[in-house]
């Protein structure tokens, strides 16, 4: 598949379901995987944000970031799961991965992302990369101007400040 092409994954979900998001994504994960037209070495990370009224509720697997600006500051509303983290760290090394100069296994710089099976354990069993997000949730104020969503092509050259910053400048 090409850089371009995009790939729709249907997850059944009943309309009032009571099925956890980690467990959709994973189910997303593994119908992902059995299509045989997806390179099982290619892989990519997830951020979604929904906001019901005033409630700011984030996602996120991989190493994209969501930032608010509140009153001009900068508010990094996830996290990004790379292995020079401690905590990611200790996650992949408890069910036996290896951080080899800050990359999962040697290779990744990610701990977490769909797809990427060839780096997956069997299915069922613990794996050192997982499709599962991180949540966060967040009351909105009259504060909040605006959120940035953004890859790691941004936080790579700047940071979090940086952007909203930015943004703010852009937008006056």
């Amino acid at each position: 598949m090409g850089a371009d092409a995009e790939v729709v994954v249907e997850v059944e979900v009943e309309q009032q379901s009571s099925i956890p998001i980690p467990v959709v994504l994973d189910q997303a994960d593994l119908a992902l995987a059995d299509d045989r037209n997806v390179s099982s070495s290619s892989g990519t990370t997830a951020l979604t944000a929904l906001i019901f009224g005033r409630l700011l509720m984030l996602a996120n697997a991989g190493d994209c970031r969501a930032v608010l600006c509140r009153k001009g500051q900068a508010i990094d509303m996830s996290q990004d799961h790379r292995p020079s983290y401690a905590s990611e760290h200790r996650r992949v090394e408890e069910p036996g991965g290896l951080i080899d100069d800050g990359y999962l296994n040697g290779v990744l710089s990610v701990t977490r992302a769909l797809r990427d099976w060839d780096m997956k354990l069997p299915r069922g069993s613990a794996s050192p990369l997982i499709a599962e997000p991180e949540f966060r949730q967040i009351v909105l104020t009259e504060d909040d101007e605006f959120i940035i969503i953004g890859c790691d092509g941004i936080w790579d050259v700047m940071s979090s400040q940086q952007a909203v910053s930015l943004v703010r400048c852009g937008l006056r």
